[in-house]
């Protein structure tokens, strides 16, 4: 039997719903304090290429008079502090700027970047970004993501399989020596997997590498069939097209 604190610690997951809790960005990515900042910022760096990700590593902190405050349409601008503190992508904390719609602003993150409970001052798909930064500084040997992609959007979802893709390989020997196991709706985040397992009913109906289902001409082929972009997933399975970063 495996003792349950080395299960936990071998295995990595990414639920739909992340959780980021009170404090800053660095307690959040290392909650043991046991990482060295070089780490996580390696972490956040492999991840700045998804969407609109910003980030600001502690080296060049320092920014301009101009960078550090928007105006507001009109209105006085933002204190530093209050753009200091905005996080990453375009959604930031918000201000009452004296209408009904508080103004929001946007600016890069860094390892200090504060983080309200239970995320709040995050987007859905920002706290996912950070699940998976999370999950790239633990370096686990089997990584499971529970429809962790699934309320993102295409190009967010695209980035955020084509990192998990890259970090997955070995930076030595260039194999991959992790499982990544997914469960997921949308047939692009999955069609180049090693392997796919169809489940209907709750139970097991097709398991095979997707160009096998998709030449079985069963399940897989029909959602394939029916996605609206079979097209370009045929061509991804006969291996004419590669798609969100697979080798």
């Amino acid at each position: 039997m495996i003792p349950r604190k080395k299960l936990r610690q071998a295995v990595t997951i990414i639920p739909q719903e992340a959780v980021l809790f009170n404090g800053t960005l660095q307690t959040n990515l290392d909650p043991s304090g046991n990482v060295p900042a070089e780490v996580l910022e390696n972490a956040l760096a492999s991840c700045s290429g998804i969407a609109s990700f910003h980030y600001r590593n502690n080296s060049n902190t320092e920014e301009t008079e101009s960078s550090r405050t928007q105006s507001l349409n009109g209105h006085d601008s933002l204190d530093s502090e209050a753009t200091e503190q905005t996080p990453l992508l375009s959604q930031a904390d918000t201000i009452n700027n004296g209408t009904s719609s508080p103004t929001k602003v946007s600016g890069a993150l860094s390892l200090s970047t504060a983080v309200k409970a239970k995320g709040e001052n995050f987007s859905h798909g920002q706290r996912q970004v950070l699940s998976l930064c999370r999950a790239l500084i633990r370096k686990s040997k089997l990584m499971l993501l529970d429809e962790a992609t699934a309320s993102m959007d295409y190009e967010t979802d695209r980035g955020v399989q084509a990192v998990l893709r890259k970090e997955l390989n070995n930076e030595a020997t260039g194999a991959r020596d992790r499982t990544l196991v997914t469960i997921a709706h949308r047939l692009r985040t999955i069609v180049d997997y090693d392997k796919i397992v169809v489940m209907s009913a709750g139970r097991v109906a097709e398991v095979g590498s997707p160009r096998d289902l998709y030449n079985q001409k069963g399940q897989f082929y029909e959602m394939v069939k029916h996605s609206g972009e079979e097209e370009d997933l045929a061509k991804i399975v006969d291996g004419e097209e590669t798609d969100v970063g697979s080798e």
